[in-house]
């Protein structure tokens, strides 16, 4: 029995330039006469150099994970949610944490799409577990402490990472930050109704990455 949980990127942007790109040409020429070597005969063009500067915040996770389900066990995603964040802050003043965050939208986390609703509920969001690394506590989404000033504001949430601006730094401001969370399924404490065999189900994670 076969399900996917498909992770969205959440991107969240301090600031945006844009410019107005000129793609064209200029072209120059120049009449030469008389004999070269003697009598000058060049020409002589130019070219704009621009460059421009974006700061903000970008956030990588994969587009699906894959769970195969076993009774009476915790069913492990076929990849761990791999977040990574990068940040060029270089100008922006106050920031003190980078924070990440997944969640669901509702309680129903996954639902059924194989026509087969009437009769298997929605798996709910409590069972779906999060692990950080391989060595952190396992907690059902909605267990965890929300980061103190984020806007996440779903119920059935759990804190990725909180990382402050310097982390791996490559110059002020800018840096980035990669951490694994483990998903399982639950399948023993019967949080969602028994699945007939072939039973799929599928819904979507969000991750959102600010700066707080």
């Amino acid at each position: 029995m076969k399900k996917s949980l498909l992770a969205l990127v959440g991107f969240a942007a301090l600031s945006a330039v844009a410019f107005a790109q000129n793609t064209g040409t200029t072209t120059t020429s120049a009449n030469c006469t008389g004999e070269i070597g003697t009598d000058l005969c060049e020409v002589q063009g130019q070219t704009l150099l621009q460059a421009v500067k974006v700061e903000g915040i970008t956030l990588t996770v994969p587009n699906e994970i894959d769970f195969t389900l076993v009774d009476g066990q915790l069913n492990p995603g076929n990849q761990p949610l791999t977040a990574t964040t990068t940040w060029d802050l270089s100008s922006v003043t106050g920031a003190a944490n980078i924070a990440v965050t997944a969640w669901f939208a509702s309680s129903d986390a996954m639902s059924p799409t194989d026509g087969s609703g009437d009769t298997n509920a929605p798996i709910q969001a409590s069972a779906i577990i999060g692990q950080i690394g391989n060595n952190g506590p396992q907690l059902a989404f909605g267990a965890g402490t929300p980061y103190v000033g984020s806007s996440v504001s779903s119920a059935f949430s759990l804190p990725l990472y909180e990382v402050p601006p310097t982390s791996n730094s490559t110059a002020p401001g800018v840096g980035s930050f990669t951490e694994n969370m483990n998903l399982f399924v639950d399948s023993i404490h019967n949080q969602y109704a028994p699945l007939a065999p072939g039973a799929v189900y599928a819904g979507v994670v969000y991750i959102t990455a600010e700066v707080l």
